[in-house]
């Protein structure tokens, strides 16, 4: 620690100090590998330099090396997959023996995800975390202990001076160079030569991919959703109810002589039929209705009380509003809102009484209501884009008479 305590003190930059904790540390703590990692606080980024001299950057957004950091607390993994903070870019990247550099450094890194992990903060005399001492050990080996710990953790205390005086240096030299019209990083590239292999420019975070991705699959979800997802529709019209029988002109529903004065009635209750139910659906529907189809019943001042019905009796013609408000019968019929030309409906009533609230009523003769019948399916996507409803409608068939 003594020996590393000089060189560190003396290295001229942080290559030569990167490259005395790499030469000097994993002997100390019986690893294959030990990096110092430093944080660039303008980017947020851990950076290292290599055996060549290139600078590696990757994210401080992730990982367990920037837990270390951001937290400025010891870390000892066992193994590094089973760790939900693992991010193998930077959690891998000092694992390679030499320098995470050529055909050693990427079989390291291939194989890396179950190696032992240990690493500690390196603190500035503002106890903040300003740099990172990791250390990787194979699987094959023994786990890092608490004297390993300790060892590494002195280390970090010895090189936090070293590390704040290249920090000092390098400002007061950013200070004092003349001005320039080319970046410091684009002249460091340039001195380099042009036979250093570059590496790609990192355009955007890990969070910006990540979230495009999370995007991209709610789009497709909800266009999985809207394509697939179809909902019952329902037609409804003012209804009537009858206790009484009535005459009728005709068996099911017709009209007298002048067609104008006679009596159409889709189900006027004969004798003895029992009670029904006497309504008015939008004309619209009459090639959608057929007899025997279900209906159900919500009588006025019952709400959310229904009454499962079938469909007995159908009017033959579309009839305006005030045509179709005199085939309601009684004189209840002027109270019966009606906006739209109407076919008359009727259905029998399948119990003499009904239920509300745990109690039994009985029906009387012009209690008012509303008539529901199922019209179809229809998809939520033809609801938002109709001109889709070819490409979606079921085969046609013919409706039951």
């Amino acid at each position: 620690l003594l020996a590393l305590l000089r060189e560190a003190s003396a290295a001229p930059s942080t290559g030569a100090l990167s490259r005395v904790v790499a030469a000097g540390l994993p002997e100390l703590v019986a690893a294959r590998s030990v990096r110092l990692l430093f944080h660039d606080a303008d980017g947020d980024l851990l950076w290292r330099e290599e055996r060549d001299g290139s600078r590696r950057s990757d994210s401080a957004a992730a990982g367990i090396l920037s837990f270390v950091l951001r937290s400025a607390s010891p870390v000892r993994v066992e193994t590094l997959a089973g760790d939900p903070r693992f991010d193998p870019e930077l959690d891998l990247a000092g694992a390679g023996g030499d320098g995470g550099a050529g055909a050693a450094g990427r079989s390291a890194g291939a194989e890396g995800s179950a190696d032992r992990l240990l690493a500690v903060p390196v603190r500035d005399s503002l106890g903040r975390a300003v740099a990172v001492l990791a250390a990787w050990r194979p699987p094959a080996e023994p786990p890092f202990d608490a004297a390993d710990g300790a060892v590494l953790d002195r280390s970090a205390r010895l090189l936090a001076p070293a590390l704040e005086r290249l920090a000092l240096e390098s400002q007061l030299a950013r200070e004092t160079r003349a001005p320039s019209f080319f970046r410091q990083e684009a002249l460091e590239h340039q001195g380099r030569g042009r036979d250093t292999e570059g590496r790609l420019l990192e355009v955007s975070p890990v969070w910006l991919r990540r979230g495009s991705l999370l995007l991209v699959t709610l789009c497709v979800a909800a266009f999985a959703f809207v394509a697939l997802v179809s909902y019952d529709e329902y037609e409804t019209g003012p209804a009537v109810v009858q206790t009484a029988p009535a005459a009728v002109g005709s068996a099911g529903v017709g009209s007298r002589g002048d067609g104008e004065a006679g009596t159409e009635a889709a189900g006027a209750a004969h004798a003895g039929d029992g009670a029904r139910v006497i309504a008015l659906l939008p004309g619209r529907l009459r090639p959608q209705l057929h007899e025997g189809m279900p209906a159900r019943l919500e009588l006025s001042g019952y709400p959310n009380v229904f009454q499962s019905l079938q469909v007995e009796r159908i009017g033959d013609r579309v009839l305006a509003p005030e045509q179709a408000r005199r085939r309601l019968p009684g004189s209840i019929a002027e109270a019966v809102p009606i906006a739209e030309p109407s076919v008359v409906v009727e259905a029998r009533l399948p119990a003499p009484r009904f239920v509300a609230g745990g109690e039994r009523y009985a029906y009387y003769d012009g209690m008012l209501g509303r008539l529901e019948v199922h019209t179809g399916r229809r998809r939520l996507i033809v609801s938002l884009l109709p001109w889709l409803e070819n490409v979606f409608a079921p085969p046609a068939r013919e409706a039951a008479r």
